[in-house]
Order: structure tokens, then C-alpha cells, then sequence
């Protein structure tokens, strides 16, 4: 909040920006905790489930239900690698950097 002071908003902004980055760093974690829950239960880590369930995902994804996904899918030449903390760090530069755009138009 004392970040946020700086910037002069009016309060009721700064509590819904104070709350928009407390909800996605708590996205973040919640998956984080879920992914370390199914290793828990399954005792395959991320790399092995997606080896087994591979075949039925690319199944559906390219069925022709979900075009705009399979093209993503299929410009994915090096495969995809989901590094939480390299989402996180894009994510929360994301956000900052929509609010610091937001504070330069007032």
C-alpha cells in the first residue's frame, strides 16, 4: 500500500489495484499448490502426466472444436514449457506496466 500511496490515486482505485495484484499473485500460488497436490496424489511429476495424457490432449485440442488452439498448438514448434515463475514475472510486469501506463494518462 505504500507504493500505491505514491501514485495519488483516489483510494477506491488504489484498494482495486491493491486487490487485482493480490488476486493474481494468489492465482499463481493456488496453482502452484494444485500442481504440487497431483504429484502428492499421483506420484508423477508435470513432465510425466503430460507423457501419459499427451495422445487424448492433442485429440481433443485438434478435433476442430478449438481451431484458434490448434493453431496456436501447431505453431508451437519447440513444444511449451509452463516455468511458473517466468509466468509469474511476465504476468505481474504485465500488470505494473498496464498500471504505470493507467498513471501516465492522468
Amino acid at each position: 500500500m505504500r507504493a500505491l500511496q505514491e501514485t495519488q490515486l483516489p483510494a477506491q482505485e488504489m484498494m482495486r489495484v491493491h486487490i487485482l495484484l493480490h488476486t493474481f499473485v494468489q492465482g499463481i500460488a493456488v496453482n502452484l499448490e494444485a500442481e504440487a497436490d497431483a504429484i502428492a496424489q499421483t506420484g508423477m511429476n508435470d513432465e510425466e502426466f503430460m507423457r501419459q495424457t499427451e495422445s487424448s490432449f492433442l485429440r481433443l485440442a485438434t478435433s476442430g472444436r478449438f481451431p484458434h488452439f490448434a493453431k496456436v498448438l501447431a505453431d508451437l514448434h519447440t513444444g511449451f514449457d509452463l516455468d511458473f515463475d517466468e509466468l509469474f514475472e511476465l504476468g505481474l510486469r504485465m500488470c505494473l506496466d498496464g498500471l504505470e501506463a493507467r498513471l501516465a494518462r492522468r
